[in-house]
């Protein structure tokens, strides 16, 4: 069911919600649904990449997730939950779930506490402290934005069911097939988002009718490639050494035959072969496996005595900030009588 909404987004009119009000950014008109959304910058992701601006996920339909740890936690906590089933299912196909808590949370916060309602959770996640050009809601929510950037849908997070709404779905196939004004634009936005090749999108630009939009197209494809990899600097930095890797591994993949590309990226992969970051990856392939068996449903232990040896050997890399702050969410959840 959709929601018209047709103001401005003021999470917490409802003091009931538990939501906090967020102001009206000035001079900029709320989309609508249909519309497109202006850009704006999310307050810093957990579980990010570097992406910060709404501009930067184009490309790949875009659910951002309204919740609330007043209302949204415990035995209220369905449409969160299946909102979280959603972004582990298809975030491979290319679907960017974005979960945003709205009532004023400490940042440090939300990734523990939506490690309660989900163990492993992975997702990106961030607070509600901005302003925002999306539609006014009075309860948690999600909104769906579309690959060309448009609002798709707003329903209330606690009708999220996990069918996946055909919008949701026809954008997904939109990642896989392509779009755009003609066939031939389809078939270089495949190549870029559905298969990740820019070496393959480069060589179908020039089938591309109009000067005008052959120089977008192209526009376009670098600024994936620049973005994929900034990706790869921000995960190396953040110590997640396997996401880095595999981030490198399809750059190199998706450049071959692009020799000016694969010379981009030549030192993303230098960087990922000196001796600091083959420790660090070892260590965090560990941590890596570890949380995979939390994530399944597999692992049956004490979680935090498992991550001690890692911890230790996780000391002087950058991995080691990671799991300090996975340790301290843990033993919060344990002294909340969460775990």
């Amino acid at each position: 069911m959709l929601v018209p909404a047709p103001v401005w987004l003021r999470i917490g009119l409802l003091a009931t919600f538990g939501l906090a009000p967020v102001a009206a950014q000035q001079g900029v008109v709320p989309a609508q649904v249909g519309e497109k959304v202006p850009d704006f910058e999310f307050p810093p992701f957990q579980n990010g990449d570097g992406r910060q601006q709404l501009a930067d996920f184009a490309g790949q339909p875009v659910l951002i997730v309204f919740w609330s740890h007043v209302r949204d936690i415990g035995p209220r906590s369905h449409g969160l939950k299946e909102a979280l089933a959603t972004d582990r299912k298809l975030r491979g196909q290319g679907l960017v779930s974005l979960f945003v808590e709205a009532s004023k949370a400490a940042p440090d916060d939300v990734q523990a506490l939506l490690w309660g309602e989900c163990s492993g959770f992975d997702g990106r996640v961030t607070v509600a402290d901005l302003q925002m050009p999306l539609p006014e809601i009075q309860d948690p929510s999600v909104m769906l934005i579309g690959v060309d950037g448009r609002l798709l849908l707003v329903q209330k997070l606690e009708r999220w069911y996990g069918d996946f709404s055909e919008d949701l779905l026809r954008e997904l196939a939109k990642v896989a097939n392509g779009w755009g004004d003609n066939a031939e634009i389809a078939k270089v936005r495949a190549a870029l988002y559905g298969k990740g090749s820019f070496a393959t999108a480069r060589t179908l630009v020039p089938a591309v009718p109009d000067d005008k939009a052959r120089e977008r197209v192209l526009a376009e494809i670098e600024a994936v490639f620049a973005r994929r990899v900034t990706a790869v600097e921000w995960l190396t930095r953040a110590g997640r050494l396997v996401d880095a890797k595999a981030a490198v591994e399809a750059l190199q993949q998706g450049t071959t035959g692009a020799a000016d590309l694969q010379e981009r990226v030549a030192p993303l992969v230098a960087a990922l072969a000196t001796d600091a970051a083959k420790k660090a990856l070892a260590v965090d392939q560990k941590l890596d496996k570890l949380l995979g068996k939390v994530r399944d449903g597999r692992f049956r232990g004490d979680l935090l005595h498992d991550l001690e040896p890692i911890a230790k050997a996780a000391k002087g890399t950058a991995v080691a900030t990671r799991i300090a702050k996975l340790c301290a969410d843990l033993q919060w959840l344990v002294q909340a009588g969460r775990r």
